[in-house]
């Protein structure tokens, strides 16, 4: 029996809370319900197998841009077009919008990892995602600092150069406002 009907029964037989806590922990129910699969596994557990034996969805930059898009914080990420992702390396996950592409970085193709992204309710892959892209080829990587740089550190990117935050490509001052004066970090895998 699935979870979400097992406790919505016990919660209707016994009954002993108000109507207003009977709503609450039905909708407590239905969030952990969705979390899970039909056959009991956790999403995010499947998700994190999908990465590791990199079994990618094969998507058109089409389809990568519109995984990529619906990211809460696209001001964080470079806005490629459909052309330029065209000529890079897409990695999806098949069913979510997550992923991750290798493009040419000077003389060396598709070592640099651009457009990471994790836009589902997945949470805590960041992990496995940044090594997926080391295991692909990717050995540098930008990012604006703050939440990441822990990220890419334990990881084994360690920075070689940093760029201060110029007000010049924010002209209405919309980034400084949300995110603060940040500067660009260019990281190197030191593996490579």
């Amino acid at each position: 029996m699935r979870f979400k009907q097992f406790y919505k029964e016990s919660l209707t037989r016994s009954n002993p809370y108000s109507r207003s806590k009977v709503a609450y922990y039905e909708s407590l129910i239905e969030c952990l319900d969705e979390a899970f699969t039909e056959d009991g596994v956790p999403e995010r557990e499947q998700v994190v197998n999908i990465i590791r034996n990199d079994q990618w969805e094969d998507v058109t930059p089409d389809q990568f841009r519109k995984s990529l898009s619906s990211s809460k914080h696209k001001e964080m990420l470079s806005d490629y077009n459909t052309s330029e992702l065209a000529k890079m390396k897409l990695f999806k996950v098949p069913g979510f919008d997550i992923g991750f592409a290798l493009k040419d970085h000077g003389d060396e193709p598709f070592t640099e990892i651009v457009a990471v992204h994790n836009n589902s309710p997945i949470r805590g892959i960041g992990d496995d995602l940044v090594q997926a892209a080391v295991r692909n080829g990717g050995k540098y990587l930008d990012h604006f600092e703050g939440m990441l740089d822990k990220l890419y550190s334990r990881n084994g990117f360690v920075e070689y150069k940093r760029v201060p935050y110029n007000p010049e490509y924010d002209p209405d001052g919309s980034f400084k406002n949300k995110y603060g004066a940040a500067s660009v970090v260019y990281r190197v895998h030191k593996g490579s």
